[in-house]
């Protein structure tokens, strides 16, 4: 589609970037505004509207409220505040409590109040049901947002939110209005029924109500049957036993993919089909389809209304989500060009959806799901045509000819043959459309992922079909809806297929954003140019965008990465990676790398949201082992995370954790060996010769280990390379600590990672004493709770002359070294 035809995309585009601008100013732009209005009068034509645009998307962000991530003013986050505000969100349900979004109007802390407009996430614990959708609240609790971390591929600070230990601290000021009593009605209503038939087709079941199954450990194999255990496949065994069907309706119905195991949805994000469980266009168009087709009777304005009206009931169920905010405003553009006869044009909808949106909730513009959503549709809208004419260029004069049988056959094939090429352009569209703003968050991409969209959206089509069938069914009858659970189940196991085989077979590419963010949109302008002839710029440009942002790409560009022909061998590196209140050290010789532990969240992916792009800005793309020390959250899950997106050689682990689910499943890692390890073996990575200090081998092999143990048993490993080595303790704890200086009281190292973040139940005397060291390392989180590093443990580190370096201050610490040579130091604050 041309834009000549879609007047309306360049003010559209202008008020996007003026919102999106007016966001990260922190003084009023309404001179800047005028000035451009001005401007804009003087020029005329797209310039003008385009400055015009520009102009109301800066005023829009000036009068609005404030953006989410602004920092709250004279707020001391360690201190209990009152907000009062209305919730414009439905509720999530989490496991400790509820979360919803809240849209402020005053801040008040002691004396000081703060009118302040924006909108923050709101946690509420405990069981009890939540306020409903639309409600004015004045709420106590703590202000606070998760803290960022300072790798070469920095990851800001979370979204504000508001935490409510109890109900209690929760008062009703004002109901909800009247359409948001009935969304909430609604919503409640398909909840029960969705609930109600789970429990009837499955009386004695381990699922709750909320379709969340129990996590079972998966069958561990004997470790007595050797050192080497083979990775289970994925998708098999217990998992394979458990039921996913309800989870399916409620990620495909009402947008809620939690119930969902992680692991798949993790193999969707690393396909290129997370937005498979997005609710979207698709949704929007099938709710109406399907009023169209059952109200065929009807005159057929009244038709259009009516399928309207059904879009419009799917919002209030869903909520305003910014894919379901765009997909039924240009549903509504659509049906009102329908019903004064005249032909929808999908590149007006979306401008003029897109802009609307933006010039009323100017805050919107900041999040990924209206960036995401706005781009994949304009790719779709604009760029796919333009794909399609370039890939069936010369069909036409094909298709013309004799009459012949042979003739029409060919134009058969030549049907089938362009329906197959209208959808590749559609998929490659969006993907290419939507790149600029997804990978420098998920700093993934798959080569697969047009060829598997092919596929993936007819079948989600059908199994969203199904899902509002039977989410209807069960409104009506619960115990029939329940007999049909089997075919539900049946139905969400191919979302499960693309967690299966590891990252290479599906065509995941990992990537630094910089680059391939660059290399997209070279991708983009030049595929838009309609010229055949300049087509031939495609290759030069994308070459030159990745040179380009690649040689400026975080871990590409220190000299030691890349010596020189004849220089010497690259140094040794130790990296001590901020994962916040975990560990995660990157041990590297040239391209082989290890990593021992992963840092990790009780909930959500922290391997791809936080450990993937900082191994990317160290230049990782591929892992020959991992180390688990021990199964805690803040250790194991980042690497069982990670290990989808990367290549991984090998998984070392302790033997006393088998049986762990953690544990199994990254033992399981599908393309890796599975090792255990204990006190006396010996591994090498290139120059770097690992040695395991602890655990002994167990006496009672397969026992399960009790959570207290965890730490007293981590895994120790002596790291040398190069002449110099390291003592990495994991959590270890004082008894652990004896145990090592028990076999071998004189370690002498010159490096120290400081056991289980400095608590005060590390790093004793005597352990000091065996080691020796001139450099400790402490990886802990800013601000936490715990008080990591103990003051002891600080003060008899600097009694025994030990320098510290820590990543809740430094951030990432990078050590290198040559053997002979000096040992360097590199922080985030100073660059290589």
């Amino acid at each position: 589609m041309d834009l000549r035809a879609a007047p309306a995309a360049l003010p559209a585009l202008g008020i996007l970037a003026g919102a999106a601008l007016g966001l990260r100013l922190e003084w009023l732009p309404v001179p800047l505004a005028v000035a451009l209005l001005a401007a804009a009068m003087a020029l005329g034509g797209g310039s003008g509207r385009l400055l015009a645009g520009l102009a109301a998307g800066l005023l829009a962000a000036a009068i609005g409220p404030d953006p989410p991530d602004r920092r709250w003013p004279g707020i001391d986050p360690g201190r209990p505040v009152a907000v009062t505000g209305e919730v414009v969100e439905p509720w999530r349900r989490l496991e400790w409590g509820w979360r919803s979004e809240l849209r402020t109007d005053l801040l008040s802390q002691g004396r000081a109040v703060l009118a302040q407009r924006r909108r923050l996430a709101i946690e509420l614990a405990g069981e009890e049901p939540p306020p409903p959708l639309g409600s004015r609240l004045r709420a106590h609790g703590y202000l606070g947002r998760p803290a960022g971390y300072a790798n070469r591929i920095a990851v800001a600070p979370g979204p504000w939110r508001l935490r409510i230990k109890t109900r209690r601290l929760l008062d009703v000021t004002a109901p909800p209005g009247t359409l948001d009593e009935a969304s909430g009605w609604l919503r409640a209503r398909v909840e029960e029924a969705l609930a109600a038939a789970e429990a009837a087709g499955r009386p004695g079941s381990a699922h709750g109500s909320r379709g969340r199954p129990e996590r079972s450990a998966s069958t561990a194999a004997d470790p007595t049957a050797g050192r080497t255990r083979s990775p289970n496949p994925v998708g098999g065994g217990a998992e394979a036993a458990l039921r996913h069907g309800p989870a399916l309706v409620r990620a495909l119905v009402l947008g809620e993919p939690s119930g969902l195991p992680p692991r798949w949805r993790r193999g969707l994000r690393r396909t290129g089909l997370a937005h498979l469980l997005a609710v979207s266009g698709l949704h929007a168009g099938l709710v109406a389809g399907v009023i169209l087709v059952v109200a065929a009777p009807l005159p057929r304005p009244l038709r259009i209304v009516l399928a309207l009206v059904a879009v419009a009931a799917y919002l209030a169920l869903v909520g305003p989500r910014p894919s379901m905010l765009r997909a039924s405003g240009m549903a509504l553009i659509a049906g009102v060009a329908l019903l004064a006869r005249r032909g929808p044009a999908s590149g007006n909808a979306l401008a003029v959806v897109a802009g609307g949106l933006a010039l009323a909730r100017p805050e919107l513009v900041a999040e990924l799901g209206f960036r995401l959503t706005v781009a994949a549709t304009a790719g779709i809208v604009f760029l796919a045509p333009r794909l399609e004419s370039a890939w069936t260029a010369g069909e036409g004069e094909r298709d013309r000819g004799a009459h012949t049988p042979a003739a029409h056959r060919e134009r058969r094939r030549g049907g089938a043959f362009r329906w197959l090429t209208r959808g590749a352009a559609a998929t490659v569209g969006a993907q290419l459309a939507s790149l600029p703003f997804a990978l420098p968050v998920f700093h993934l991409t798959s080569w697969a992922a047009p060829l598997l969209n092919l596929v993936a959206v007819p079948y989600t089509a059908l199994a969203l079909a199904i899902c509002l069938g039977w989410t209807a069914l069960a409104l009506l009858s619960p115990a029939t809806a329940g007999a049909l659970l089997p075919l539900l189940d049946a139905l969400a196991l191919p979302f499960g297929w693309p967690a299966a085989g590891p990252p290479a077979a599906w065509g995941v590419i990992a990537s630094a954003a910089p680059a391939a963010a660059c290399a997209a949109l070279a991708v983009v302008a030049a595929a838009w140019l309609p010229a055949p002839r300049r087509r031939l710029w495609l290759l030069p440009a994308v070459a030159a965008a990745a040179w380009w942002c690649g040689a400026a790409a975080p871990g590409t560009g220190s000299p030691a990465d890349h010596p020189p022909v004849g220089a010497l061998r690259p140094p040794v590196s130790l990296t001590l990676l901020d994962v916040g209140q975990g560990d995660a050290i990157l041990l590297r010789d040239g391209g082989r790398t290890l990593l021992v532990d992963g840092g990790g969240w009780r909930h959500g992916d922290f391997g791809g949201r936080v450990l993937l792009p900082a191994l990317l800005g160290e230049g990782v793309r591929r892992l020959d082992a991992v180390v688990l020390t021990h199964p805690d959250s803040d250790h194991c899950h980042g690497l069982e995370q990670v290990a989808s997106y990367l290549p991984v050689g090998e998984v070392w682990l302790a033997p006393q954790w088998a049986g762990d689910r953690c544990a199994d499943a990254l033992a399981a890692t599908p393309g890796a060996r599975a090792l255990h390890l204990a006190a006396g073996g010996r591994r090498r990575v290139g120059r770097w010769r690992l040695s395991v200090l602890h655990p002994a081998w167990p006496r009672a092999p397969g026992r399960a280990v009790a959570s207290r143990d965890h730490n007293r048993l981590s895994l120790v490993l002596l790291a040398e390379a190069a002449g110099r080595c390291a003592v990495l303790t994991g959590d270890l704890d004082r008894a652990g600590e004896r145990a090592v200086v028990a076999r071998d009281p004189d370690l002498g190292c010159d490096l120290l990672k400081v056991g289980h973040h400095g608590s005060k139940t590390s790093t004793g005397p005597e352990l000091l004493a065996a080691v020796r060291p001139r450099l400790a390392l402490v990886s802990a989180g800013r601000g936490n709770p715990y008080g990591h590093p103990a003051g002891e443990v600080v003060a008899r580190l600097e009694r025994s002359g030990v320098i510290l370096l820590r990543t809740d201050r430094q951030g990432l610490v990078r050590l290198e070294w040559r053997a002979g040579g000096p040992l360097r130091i590199l922080t985030p604050a100073a660059p290589p």
